[in-house]
């Protein structure tokens, strides 16, 4: 404003007051206008460099995960591999015989057998990152068929002093797929032998709550030790402690697991600092009607 005025003054030309007001007003005003402006565009500035700080802080994390994944993968494979290897060079170097021979070969398809379990879990994870797992959703009672899992895994064998119980409260027709549920099963419950102590007791629970089945597998160990409640479902996640990172494992189970239940319009959580210990993951599956359309 003064600057406009010491310019008329200049130029021999006079304003009445009400002209010099509204020089000064217009001053003023196209001033707060630049000052806007310059905060705008300031702000537009940090919230840029913000987004970007967090992309970077994404990447990074994302970038330790995968080299985590890819780190314990090749440890996964390779453990099996070099065992079968031992037990075959072994045998056809001639230091094995008879009785030793079978046991070593038994060995060798062991490893064998779980090499290939793996590779299968690998493929399926792959699969699932790419595009919704294939299901088909029809009712189910899952009660017997969770059960029948949990025998299964049982037959196959725990590990040393692991205690693992089933409980049913009697039908739990859900909205399921027969094969989508025994994944689900598979992979909690190994997840819980693995990570809820030494030695593991694990329970599995499926019950009717209400418009939905819920199918709960819960240990007694020392829960997520480290591991976000909200982060643990998503691909490559595992605890941050010594005690998980030392145990095998490629921090996909409970992603499948997630991903498998949103497939059939269901949900997961995974509660903690439980008393008693431990941590309880619960899978909720549609109730199926078809009771009460009959």
């Amino acid at each position: 404003g003064d600057y406009l005025m010491a310019r008329v003054a200049n130029s021999g030309e006079s304003l009445s007051l009400t002209q010099q007001a509204a020089v000064r007003a217009a001053a003023h005003e196209t001033m707060r206008m630049f000052v806007a402006e310059g905060m705008f565009l300031l702000l537009l500035l940090l919230g840029g460099m913000l987004l970007i700080l967090r992309a970077m802080q994404r990447e990074l994390v994302a970038h330790r995960q995968h080299k985590d994944f890819l780190s314990a993968v090749t440890h996964e494979l390779r453990s099996p591999i070099a065992s079968a290897r031992l037990y075959l060079e072994s045998i056809l170097l001639g230091r094995a015989s008879g009785e030793k021979t079978q046991r070593y070969l038994k060995h060798a398809k062991e490893d064998l057998d779980r090499l290939n379990e793996q590779v299968d879990a690998l493929l399926a994870a792959a699969k699932v990152r790419r595009a919704s797992p294939e299901v088909t959703a029809q009712a189910l009672d899952i009660a017997p068929h969770v059960k029948s899992c949990v025998e299964h895994i049982q037959q196959a064998g725990l590990p040393v002093g692991a205690r693992l119980d089933c409980f049913t409260d009697g039908e739990a027709l859900a909205v399921a797929d027969a094969h989508a549920v025994s994944a689900i099963v598979t992979n909690l419950v190994s997840n819980s032998l693995k990570y809820g102590g030494d030695p593991a007791r694990v329970e599995v629970r499926v019950a009717t709550r209400g418009e939905r089945v819920e199918l709960s597998v819960r240990d007694f160990g020392p829960g997520l030790r480290g591991a976000d409640a909200q982060s643990i479902f998503k691909p490559f996640v595992r605890g941050k402690d010594d005690g998980v990172q030392m145990l095998p494992g490629t921090g996909l189970g409970l992603y499948m697991v997630a991903e498998l239940a949103r497939a059939l319009s269901g949900d997961v959580r995974a509660e903690d600092q439980l008393e008693g210990g431990g941590l309880c993951i619960r899978v909720r599956l549609p109730l199926a009607q078809i009771k009460a359309d009959a």
